[in-house]
């Protein structure tokens, strides 16, 4: 499989709340970056907590996790650039609308480190009650 065919199966399968499908495609010792400099910022390690993470996202969600929709993807050697609308109704009745940029660097075929940037406002502004 393409390192392409990857990252739009990983995220085809956090749309589809599919965690376990998602997390196969990370290597054993993967690090989840999520950037900036606010409340979800954190490094993540390994693929357990990585799990957890997205119980905890998907649990605010109406239909188990946000829903995403690949803009651009770009590859080069090992590593892959895609930005994305994350979207969904969430449990409070917000409506969540985000846009993303992540990075997936590779090694041995696999994810080994992710790298995320979103719209940290908006996830405040519409997860606050």
């Amino acid at each position: 499989m393409s390192t392409e065919q990857v990252v739009v199966q990983a995220l085809g399968a956090i749309s589809a709340g599919e965690p376990e499908r998602f997390l196969a495609f990370l290597h054993d010792d993967v690090v989840y970056a999520i950037s900036g400099n606010h409340p979800f910022s954190q490094k993540i390690r390994g693929k357990e907590a990585i799990g957890a993470l997205m119980a905890q996202v998907g649990s605010a969600f109406e239909d188990g996790g946000p829903k995403y929709d690949v803009e651009r993807l770009i590859v080069s050697g090992d590593s892959a650039v895609v930005t994305f609308k994350g979207s969904g109704l969430l449990k409070n009745g917000k409506t969540y609308d985000n846009d993303y940029c992540m990075i997936f660097d590779f090694v041995d075929g696999r994810v080994a480190r992710i790298t995320e940037f979103f719209d940290s406002f908006h996830v405040m502004s519409v997860m606050a009650g």
